[in-house]
């Protein structure tokens, strides 16, 4: 449907976001989270207002950059990144975990970009080397992957959500139960706690 042009766009300028600035990283987001349940967070995702505009403008200034840079990097980007894009809504409205293959297409633009200035390259690469270091440890079980994403995005539900039945699941019920109220506390209306 032509309604889910404004949507495509507005994701795929979040993914952009979310790879070359990965300064707030989190297995479950709140972006999108209710676009499906909640009519005024559709009309909103789905309407030319200035956010479309802006995300236009960030594709559009990715798309010319990077074409200068590295052609091959921005299809590939691009490419990979379509089929998240949200033309069809399927599992998680955005995930990080999306971004891995369209993240060669960014190294690629990076590199081309920072060739000529191989100190520069250094430091960039460097800096996403060591933000990538200290990520890592979240994914050391999936309650610490569930914490950081309550850290990162406190009002991210599904982080509520997952971490409440994880640790019912592992006995820990007054814990779990605790988490789940929290997010029940922060929207009643949401399914998610509940179930």
């Amino acid at each position: 449907s032509l309604k889910n042009i404004p949507v495509m766009v507005k994701v795929v300028a979040y993914y952009i976001h979310m790879v070359v600035f990965p300064y707030r990283l989190g297995f479950f987001r709140p972006f999108g989270e209710d676009y499906v349940k909640d009519e005024a967070t559709r009309k909103d995702m789905q309407s030319l207002n200035k956010w479309f505009w802006l995300s236009v403008g960030g594709i559009l200034a990715f798309i010319v950059i990077g074409w200068q840079f590295s052609p091959l990097g921005t299809v590939w980007f691009l490419a990979t990144i379509a089929p998240f894009s949200q033309f069809k809504v399927l599992g998680q409205f955005v995930a990080e975990r999306y971004i891995y293959l369209p993240s060669i297409g960014w190294c690629l633009i990076l590199g081309g970009a920072l060739a000529g200035h191989p100190v520069l390259l250094a430091i960039v690469v460097g800096l996403y080397a060591l933000r990538s270091h200290l990520y890592i440890p979240t994914y050391k079980n999936i309650e610490s992957l569930y914490e950081d994403g309550l850290r990162n995005f406190p009002n991210c539900l599904a982080n509520y959500a997952n971490l409440g039945e994880r640790f019912i699941h592992t006995g820990r019920l007054l814990e779990g139960r605790a988490i789940l109220q929290k997010g029940i506390d922060l929207d009643s209306d949401n399914f998610l706690c509940y179930t």
